[in-house]
């Protein structure tokens, strides 16, 4: 009953939440500083006491005392401790950017967002230094543990929420940011799928003409509202798991079962229930599979049954997650960027509606994931030397050293520095090497690139999780011919010969091009058609078992 009582209360209190848009109306103080910025009245709330650990989004709590000594040590204007108290107050003081896990799905969003936001000139008088070099360590980290009495991240957690109170209000009032409530974008406790959809759906916000960002937000709301109603009419029944492979003009009880399935989500139009795998079905179950991530063959495999057995519960939950994920990115990513979606493995080059560019890319295996972020592509580097990481230096080469003394010689590396346990190689330009022809930095955190590569058998592949952590590309010299299209120096000849030229060369960005870095499993394409990709990483389930009452 303790479940029940909360939830309701919560229900309650976001469901007012979302009549309307949120009210935003400032409070001041007298003699107000500079520094001393005037704050909505949502952050100036009382202290939500029904939340507690068997609910909570988190599992680590702070002690309200932190918060106060925060406000004494930095000397807080009473605006900014006025809003942090707040803050921790709508989460009964959970943290907001850490969990026993690490850094969470809203810590690692806020971040990029943030640190984004300032190397584009959005102002923030407080200094940052400290901040930066703790969050740029946690890029080097693959694991992160935080038991309840850990207070390592204790100061981290609330330097975090004092930069992110002051980037809410520098923020603009068009962006996705102010367009939801924070209790979506920052959830507090745990709650029921079906019941967030529907808390989701009643907030009336919509769109800003004037704001790119928030699309894929809220054209993936819209498929929300589908879903949402497929649930409630009782969403689709699992169909029987295959012994063998369905084709086209083959007859089966599964048949009609498939039909049923692609009917409820729209990729089969019409009333057809019949045993025949006929053409009309054919085209769908490829709609299907390519909104899938699978081959488009037309042929039904026990795997695309599979995919087809989700249930809608389960794909609402995906949506959710992925809605909360959209909500965090940078409102400063303009019409023109690049972007990668680490699940579907494809990069797409955005020019306002159009894609003039699409291809295949190579992400990092599980263990070496590549991470989303978004920077700006301002060096092309042709012919490009890698610098060899530790980490494949110390697990992969010197291994090899020791069985081959020729090593290092034979992939075309050498010794940069000998230090006293690791020592620093790098490869050369040239044939084998592991950047391929060229590479395109965007400086980062993580050390993460896109290079060009000679391992080209694996773009046959559907799933290509298989790097280190960067950015293979499938197509390097369309890319090259892209990024330098408006450099009148750079023409197609050129390219390709310093492509080949086996000397490194630097080439600065005329107009630096956002790339966008993003972790989708669900969006919407330009067609309007909602896709589905797997959860190579698991970050959806990690922070789905935070959000919800039933297993995401």
């Amino acid at each position: 009953m303790k479940h029940l009582t909360a939830f309701t209360i919560f229900l309650c209190t976001l469901l007012v939440a979302c009549k309307s848009t949120p009210d935003r109306t400032a409070t001041t103080t007298s003699n107000t500083s500079p520094d001393e910025m005037p704050y909505n009245q949502e952050f100036l709330v009382e202290r939500d006491t029904t939340i507690d650990s068997s609910i909570a989004y988190n599992d680590l709590f702070l002690d309200t005392s932190a918060v106060s000594k925060y406000i004494q040590r930095q000397k807080l204007p009473e605006a900014d401790a006025q809003a942090l108290r707040g803050f921790y107050n709508m989460r009964n003081f959970q943290y907001a950017w850490f969990a026993g896990n690490g850094l969470t799905e809203q810590g690692n969003g806020f971040w990029n967002a943030y640190t984004y936001a300032k190397s584009h000139g959005q102002k923030d008088s407080i200094r940052d230094k400290a901040l930066v070099a703790q969050m740029d360590k946690l890029a080097d980290v693959d694991t992160l543990v935080i038991t309840p009495g850990d207070s390592s991240f204790l100061e981290t957690e609330i330097a975090l929420t004092h930069r992110f109170i002051r980037y809410y209000n520098n923020t603009t009032e068009e962006s996705l940011l102010h367009q939801l409530p924070l209790t979506q974008l920052l959830p507090a406790r745990k709650t029921d799928p079906v019941a967030m959809a529907d808390s989701v759906l009643k907030f009336s916000a919509q769109q800003p003409a004037s704001d790119s960002t928030g699309q894929p937000f809220f054209a993936l709301k819209r498929q929300l509202a589908t879903y949402d109603s497929l649930a409630k009419a009782g969403g689709w029944q699992p169909i029987h798991v295959l012994s063998g492979m369905l084709s086209k003009g083959q007859s089966s009880p599964v048949v009609s079962q498939i039909k049923k399935r692609l009917h409820a989500t729209g990729e089969l139009p019409g009333t057809d229930t019949t045993t025949k795998y006929n053409d009309s079905l054919l085209t769908a179950v490829k709609a299907y599979q390519e909104q899938n991530g699978f081959n488009p063959d037309g042929f039904v495999t026990d795997s695309l049954i599979m995919s087809m057995n989700v249930p809608v519960q389960q794909r609402i939950s995906q949506i959710l997650v992925n809605l909360n994920r959209m909500a965090w990115m940078p409102p400063q990513v303009k019409q023109n960027f690049v972007a990668v979606n680490i699940p579907d493995f494809m990069l797409e080059v955005h020019d306002g509606d159009s894609i003039p560019l699409k291809m295949e890319v190579v992400v990092g295996k599980a263990g070496s994931n590549t991470m989303m972020f978004t920077g700006d592509l301002n060096q092309v580097v042709f012919s490009p030397t890698w610098n060899l990481p530790a980490s494949i230096v110390r697990e992969e080469v010197l291994p090899q050293m020791q069985k081959n003394p020729g090593y290092l010689k034979q992939k075309n590396m050498e010794v940069v520095r000998r230090n006293d346990s690791l020592p620093e190689i790098r490869q050369l330009p040239g044939p084998g090497n592991a950047l391929g022809r060229v590479k395109f930095l965007f400086p980062n955190s993580y050390d993460i690139y896109l290079h060009d590569t000679e391992a080209r058998h694996l773009f046959t592949q559907n799933k290509r999780a298989f790097s280190h952590g960067c950015i293979r590309l499938a197509d390097a010299e369309s890319m090259s011919g892209y990024v330098l299209r408006n450099d009148q120096n750079w023409t197609p000849e050129k390219i390709r010969a310093a492509m080949n030229a086996n000397k490194e060369q630097f080439v600065a960005v005329k107009s630096p091009i956002p790339v966008v870095i993003t972790y989708f499993t669900t969006w919407v394409d330009n067609n309007g058609r909602i896709h589905f990709r797997d959860d190579i990483y698991e970050h959806d389930k990690r922070t789905g078992n935070m959000m919800f009452t039933t297993a995401a």
